[in-house]
Formats: structure tokens, sequence, C-alpha cells
């Protein structure tokens, strides 16, 4: 994340791919906290494991197979990236 920083982008989105809980929930929150604060967007595609849904809650998604992770990817990025419409 620190080489995307000088990027001149407005936006930067970082995707986590994860297989299950971190060895340090701690550090990966701590981590997830940092990258927030100095802008970053992070979202997560748990594979057959749900634990990224109680790291990311609110911007995560959980596959089962690797079939569904086009999917998920274009579902979260959607929401991202799409406005939403009220």
């Amino acid at each position: 994340m620190q080489e995307m920083l000088s990027l001149k982008e407005e936006r930067k989105i970082v995707v986590v791919l994860s297989d299950g809980m971190p060895d340090s929930v701690e550090s990966a929150q701590y981590a997830i906290t940092q990258a927030k604060r100095i802008g970053f967007e992070i979202y997560g595609i748990g594979i057959v494991s749900s634990a990224i849904s109680q790291i990311l809650p609110e911007t995560s998604k959980t596959i089962w197979n690797l079939n569904e992770l086009t999917q998920a990817l274009f579902s979260l990025l959607q929401k991202a990236l799409v406005p939403a419409i009220s």
C-alpha cells in the first residue's frame, strides 16, 4: 500500500482475498484501520470461509466455489463504484 500512496488516482481500492482467519485478528484490524485512515477503500472476499465478514462486515462477500469469484468481485466493486440510487 505504501507504493500506492504516491499514485495520483483519487480513489485507491484494495481487495483482500482470504481462505480463513488471519493469524492475528488484531494486526489485520489495525492494518485495515490504518489503510482506511489514509484513504484506502478495503473490500474482502472469503474463499470457503466466512471469517472475512468478521473483519470487513460491510464490505465483504464469501464464496464457496471458485466459480463464484468473478460475480462476487464484480458485485463488491459495483457497490463501490456505482453510486447508490435512493
